[in-house]
Parts: C-alpha cells; sequence; structure tokens
C-alpha cells in the first residue's frame, strides 16, 4: 500500500551490526585478491563464502559497524579512495 513506500528505518536487532561489501566473486583468488588490495589501503577486509544454488560466492566485506551511518562513510572513504562501489549490508 501507499504506506509501505515510506522509509521506516527498520528496527534494528541489538548486536546486529553494519559492514560494506566490496565485492561478491565465483573465484575465491580474486575475492582475497580485492581484499589484499583494500589491506594496503588499511581497509581490514574478510572474505566469507555464501552457498547460492550450489554454487559457492567469495564476498569481501570490510569492517563490522554499530551504526549504520558509520558504515556509510566507511563506504564513501573507499569510493574515493579506491574508486571502488560497496554497499552497506547487515552484517550479523
Amino acid at each position: 500500500g501507499a504506506r509501505s513506500a515510506r522509509s521506516i528505518p527498520l528496527p534494528i536487532a541489538p548486536g546486529s551490526a553494519w559492514s560494506v561489501q566490496v565485492g561478491s566473486f565465483g573465484d575465491m583468488q580474486n575475492a582475497q585478491s580485492l581484499a589484499a588490495r583494500l589491506l594496503q589501503h588499511q581497509h581490514s577486509a574478510q572474505v566469507s563464502t555464501l552457498v547460492v544454488n550450489g554454487r559457492a560466492l567469495y564476498r569481501v566485506r570490510v569492517g563490522h559497524l554499530g551504526r549504520r551511518e558509520d558504515a556509510e562513510a566507511l563506504r564513501v572513504r573507499i569510493e574515493q579512495s579506491m574508486g571502488l562501489n560497496g554497499r552497506v549490508v547487515p552484517d550479523p
């Protein structure tokens, strides 16, 4: 309905966090290579594996921040310093 079109902040469970997903790859080496590049720019990245339809996807994420605004600021810093378009995602 028209009501759901308004942007209402979702309630955030205590202990939830945010990170910036910078890339998602079908190839582990690509993911590790991006994580290494991020590290050279002082962004400590984690590579996590997600299986989708029987295929492994390797996600590269930076940060584990309590506030979405902080994750958004980190996303902008990564974009400005490295030209990478990340997106802010919940990081339970």
